[in-house]
């Protein structure tokens, strides 16, 4: 999968280049199993989708603007997909 990344303590992570910008959304998926990572980042990407297409209309002045509101969304959608993985276990 092409957002996931290990860090140097084994951890998976997530990182996704924000439309429009130079800025990366990047969250620990808190999980050293690589099957349980890309289960947590295809439930955010079913999530998040629609959004990141929405942002690649917007130009790179309006995301800067609207980067802290950008931000929050992204955030609920990490904490849903957190959430229905903690469900799952």
């Amino acid at each position: 999968m092409k957002y996931v990344i290990k860090n140097s303590f084994g951890y998976y992570k997530f990182y996704r280049k924000i439309p429009n910008s130079q800025k990366q959304f990047i969250f620990s998926l808190k999980t050293k199993n690589l099957k349980l990572a890309k289960k947590i980042v295809s439930s955010f990407l079913i999530q998040s989708t629609p959004y990141f297409l929405y942002l690649q209309n917007l130009s790179k002045e309006e995301i800067m603007i609207r980067f802290v509101e950008i931000n929050t969304i992204f955030e609920n959608y990490k904490e849903e997909a957190l959430k229905e993985y903690t469900l799952n276990i």
